[in-house]
């Protein structure tokens, strides 16, 4: 046994994902000087990424509120017959209930998949992640609801200027990324 070397009583653990006391590397690597080296995510990619996430949650919504809107809209007519009245009804709900179910979608998507992995299926697919400025790890979900909800709608009211500041913006952050404390990278 080389003297140079210490010596352990236990044998080092291993688990699947390699030794269990190594800390895993950051999905980005920042700079310890506090000044990060990104390689930050294009206007165009971000654009296609959330067409396609637009595209996704529209899918899913469509696919759970259909079915619903279906059995609404026939409950609805055995009820109360085909007249003017019940079918104005059934159109008021079914509007009604595919809104709630799209905003529910929608914010389980954004927050669950931005929270827990940094990227939606969109940003997947286009090489790109949402990280926390400072750290560069994932944004963990009370920042993406951040992020998402709150940082987007200010965004929205905005007149859409928040989205497109990040063409002038040296980091290329919107107001949602600003809100939150985050960035969009290459990966």
């Amino acid at each position: 046994m080389d003297a140079s070397a210490p010596s352990s009583p236990l044998p080092p653990v291993v688990t699947a994902s390699g030794p269990a006391n190594v800390a895993p590397a950051p999905a980005v690597a920042a700079n310890p000087s506090g000044s990060n080296n990104y390689n930050y995510a294009s206007f165009g990619r971000r654009l296609v990424a959330a067409f396609v996430d637009g595209i996704i949650v529209q899918i899913v919504s469509v696919v759970i509120v259909f079915p619903i809107g279906v059995f609404l809209g026939v409950g609805v007519g055995l009820v109360a017959g085909s007249s003017e009245g019940a079918v104005g009804l059934a159109q008021f709900l079914g509007g009604m209930m595919g809104f709630v179910v799209g905003t529910v979608v929608s914010i389980l998507y954004y927050v669950l998949l931005i929270g827990s992995r940094g990227q939606t299926l969109g940003k997947m697919a286009l090489g790109i992640k949402v990280v926390r400025i400072e750290t560069g790890s994932v944004p963990g979900y009370v920042t993406a609801f951040l992020r998402e909800m709150v940082g987007k709608f200010v965004s929205t009211i905005s007149l859409l200027v928040g989205f497109f500041w990040m063409l002038w913006d040296d980091k290329k952050q919107t107001f949602h990324d600003k809100i939150a404390g985050t960035v969009v990278v290459r990966v």
